[in-house]
């Protein structure tokens, strides 16, 4: 008989004695789990490297890559650049409303300033997004 342990619902080690075959089945089953399991490099790079932050355990990135670098650099180049054409399409009066969405106000507060309805600042805010998905 070979004892196997377990952890319960409240994370308690739990022994069980079974025979050597299904200790054997167990352990393979395991393995099998385990090798095939999309978090093994996780926990093999976390242990052998130690060095990564809380954003690269999350999200499994590796910031001195510098392949990985290099790409992120590009990615945000290219979407500055997509959002700075798309800033040059707008229309002075767009400007205006995309500026005071960006300091907070209100869509009510917005239509005041500018002595417009809701539905016309609305109406606008949809115009804007457009012109940014067309963009991105």
């Amino acid at each position: 008989m070979t004892k196997i342990y377990f952890k319960n619902a409240q994370v308690q080690k739990v022994v069980v004695e079974v025979t050597e075959e299904v200790a054997a089945g167990l352990k393979e089953t395991r393995n099998a789990i385990w090798a095939n399991d999309a978090y093994e490099d996780y926990y093999r790079d976390r242990e052998l490297s130690g060095n990564l932050n809380d954003k690269d355990a999350e999200f499994g990135n590796d910031d001195s890559n510098p392949e990985m670098m290099m790409v992120a650099a590009e990615d945000i180049a290219d979407r500055r650049a997509k959002l700075l054409a798309a800033l040059k399409e707008l229309t002075p009066k767009q400007l205006r409303l995309v500026k005071m969405l960006k300091a907070g106000m209100s869509v009510t507060e917005i239509a005041a300033r500018l002595n417009c309805s809701k539905p016309t600042i609305s109406k606008m805010k949809k115009a804007i997004q457009k012109i940014f998905e067309s963009f991105l």
